[in-house]
């Protein structure tokens, strides 16, 4: 809680508009989120989705919203919010892998297994296009769940292995 407090006080002397101030919101909604004040980050992630340009800082703020209203029982907004950010124009394979594992893991959330396997696949493809080895394994990660859950262990081994070997070439 005290790097939150540090991080708002950081936020509030930093220009708005510069990439300083909106690196530190992103920090900020993700520090609120970690310390437990859901309401507060998704607040903070919210206003800060109206402002911030920087396609990286987009995606860690629709992360953090995501899992705000995923701890409450509102992942159904989430998916209404990542449609948007998904359709809009000008996003990399990068951004849009990462926007479809958090989708899947979404679908996943709500107990939608297919769905979620299907988003997840989607997002395995583009990040293999994109050599963006965070959203492979996370994508790999969504489908080894659901696989679990279809009760097809004998399917979802290979899954948690090959995750495992692309986290071990990517220390983030």
């Amino acid at each position: 809680q005290v790097a939150a407090e540090l991080l708002r006080q950081a936020v509030a002397s930093a220009p708005a508009g510069s990439a300083q101030h909106d690196a530190l919101v992103g920090r900020l909604a993700d520090a609120l989120y970690r310390t437990g004040d859901t309401s507060a980050a998704e607040r903070v992630a919210t206003s800060a989705l109206d402002q911030v340009v920087d396609p990286d800082l987009v995606v860690d703020l629709h992360w953090t919203l995501a899992q705000c209203r995923m701890r409450v029982g509102r992942s159904e907004e989430s998916l209404a919010t990542l449609d948007e950010a998904l359709a809009s124009s000008g996003i990399s394979a990068r951004h849009r892998a990462r926007l479809l594992v958090l989708s899947a893991r979404t679908h996943s959330n709500l107990g939608q297994v297919e769905k979620a396997g299907q988003v997840a696949s989607m997002a395995l493809d583009v990040a293999t296009e994109a050599d963006d080895s965070w959203a492979i394994a996370w994508a790999l990660h969504v489908l080894s769940l659901v696989t679990s859950v279809q009760t097809q262990m004998a399917d979802a081994l290979p899954l948690f292995d090959r995750a495992l070997t692309v986290t071990q070439s990517d220390p983030a």
